[in-house]
């Protein structure tokens, strides 16, 4: 069906210039597609040539050369197509190991030669009776996963104590003293019915998804139709207050521009006065002048009176003139009001660029039942480096257990500056990160805590046990009672002691949340913290002496 399938979308997906299939793809405005190589190499040769740019397959003209785009949609079927003709080689357990030049799919694959063969090249281990003995399987691409990398040997036992399958020679050696079963047996006696359950609970994922898919979608559309909006907005109000900035500093010009009309209008008044004044005291002085050398008394004595009531009028006007008027102080406004301007104008832009930070399409996640957190599910390990040398790790560093008594801590201690040595402490090898979450199964007392890396591991009790500093908070499961710890402040926690708790990070809203887990997968919330963490966050367990942790 798929073959079929693929051979009739290949006419389709074929390129009608080089005849190959389709590379990074882009359509021309006829709706035929090529490869943007061999369209543009048409099309440099055309325009060498001085001719109109047509398509090579309906000859269609174009008046100008168009624009090239990647054809997204062709290159996403192509790589779909690609995809799932891997992944059916893959199905149908890949190819022949064994044919030279072009490969033939597997018919079969042999355990024992660990390879896989058409069938052509399997008839070998049909036809000779020493080949006949040689385990055969429906073909499979991934053999050499089947392999155990120490021995060379097939992975046919599982290991029940560390959960994994290991090969016949490890079983013997390392895991001598497990538990262990044959894979097969695990497999059809023990994994079955999980797979079931497992798959029963994909439709109900797959359902839920399409509805965030579909909520993020619209979710998606509208923030990007708002930013829109609000885009437009921003532009249109530029545009309203350079205008009204603009009306207003025109206005302003008139004003300057009326008031200096009206000012030299008065001035040039006052000039024309001031220039006909000097022009008659330059006479006056001339006529006094001349009065002095006249004879007759009467004529004289007439002018006399008349320069003096002149020159008593003039002494006793007075035209003050301001000294170097100017407009400055309106710059000095001006510069004050821009001043102003930007001010506010960063203030509020604060205020937007805070709603824009605050205005997510995703929100945090908000998780209620067991199944729901475990769609967080992070696997998480223990660190050998920083365990202090009294904790003993095993399960491939997913359990720990605080054997040793008091006495024997001096002496267990070396110098180490990634290891804990005044407490029974251990941390994760690797940081958490946004929503996750850690299922742990504890028996004693233990303190299931989240810390900074930076947490001292030499120093004084205080500053490096878990939940007595500013670096770390730690719930204390003890007996039939629970305590939270940060700082050294405890937060009592009444509640019915279960075996397995449940840890929830979500980093980006700061929360840290323990549950206790029932039987019946029924989730109980024990204590709920809002942090603000500052810095990479690792999950860590405290223990005492006859405790032990184990990471689901």
């Amino acid at each position: 069906m798929f073959e079929s399938g693929t051979e009739a979308s290949r006419d389709y997906l074929n390129c009608s210039v080089c005849l190959n299939e389709l590379t990074d793809p882009v359509t021309i405005p006829c709706g035929h597609s090529y490869c943007i190589k061999c369209i543009k190499e048409c099309w440099d040769e055309v325009e060498l040539q001085k001719k109109a740019y047509s398509c090579p397959q309906c000859r269609g003209v174009f008046p100008t050369r168009p624009v090239l785009n990647r054809s997204t949609v062709l290159t996403d079927v192509l790589r779909g197509l690609k995809s799932s003709a891997d992944m059916e080689v893959n199905l149908n357990g890949g190819e022949c190991n064994f044919c030279g030049g072009e490969k033939r799919r597997a018919v079969k694959s042999c355990l024992t030669c660990v390879a896989s063969f058409c069938e052509t090249h399997l008839k070998t281990h049909l036809e000779f009776p020493v080949l006949q003995r040689h385990t055969l399987v429906e073909p499979c691409s991934r053999l050499q996963e089947m392999l155990c990398p120490l021995h060379n040997k097939l992975l046919d036992v599982y290991c029940i104590q560390d959960k994994r399958c290991i090969c016949l020679l490890c079983a013997m050696d390392e895991h001598s003293d497990h538990k262990t079963v044959s894979a097969a047996k695990e497999w059809s006696e023990q994994r079955q019915k999980p797979l079931q359950n497992l798959q029963e609970r994909f439709p109900g994922l797959l359902q839920r998804r399409e509805k965030d898919l579909q909520a993020l979608t619209k979710a998606v559309k509208t923030y990007s139709t708002s930013a829109e909006a609000a885009v437009e907005l921003n532009e249109g109000f530029l545009a309203e207050i350079t205008q009204s900035m603009e009306k207003k500093l025109s206005q302003l010009s008139n004003l300057i521009q009326a008031y200096e009309k009206k000012e030299l209008c008065q001035a040039e008044g006052l000039q024309k006065k001031l220039e006909q004044t000097i022009a008659r005291l330059k006479l006056s002085d001339t006529e006094c002048d001349q009065l002095r050398h006249k004879d007759q008394h009467i004529l004289c004595l007439q002018e006399f009176l008349s320069l003096s009531a002149f020159s008593e009028t003039e002494s006793l006007q007075s035209n003050p003139v301001k000294e170097n008027p100017s407009f400055l102080n309106a710059a000095d406004i001006l510069s004050g009001l821009k001043e102003q301007l930007e001010e506010l104008f960063d203030e509020k832009i604060k205020e937007m660029t805070s709603a824009a930070i605050n205005l997510k399409i995703v929100l945090p996640a908000n998780p209620k039942t067991r199944q729901e957190f475990q769609e967080h599910f992070v696997q998480l390990k223990l660190s050998p480096e920083s365990s202090h040398p009294c904790l003993k790790l095993s399960e491939e560093n997913r359990k720990v257990m605080c054997a040793s008594s008091s006495s024997s801590l001096k002496s267990s201690v070396q110098a180490n500056a990634e290891k804990f040595t005044s407490l029974y402490q251990v941390l994760c090898d690797s940081p958490v990160k946004g929503c996750c979450y850690w299922e742990v199964m504890r028996s004693g007392t233990v303190h299931i805590a989240l810390s900074y890396g930076s947490i001292p591991r030499n120093s004084s009790y205080s500053s490096s046990k878990f939940g007595c500093n500013s670096e770390s908070w730690s719930l204390e499961c003890s007996g039939n009672k629970f305590t939270f710890w940060h700082k050294c402040h405890a937060t009592e926690i009444s509640a019915q002691c279960q075996s397995t708790i449940g840890v929830y990070l979500d980093e980006s809203a700061g929360t840290l949340a323990f549950y206790q887990i029932s039987t019946n997968s029924t989730m109980t919330l024990l204590h709920k913290a809002h942090i603000e963490f500052t810095k990479p966050v690792y999950p860590g367990f405290r223990l005492e002496c006859g405790s032990s942790v184990t990471l689901c």
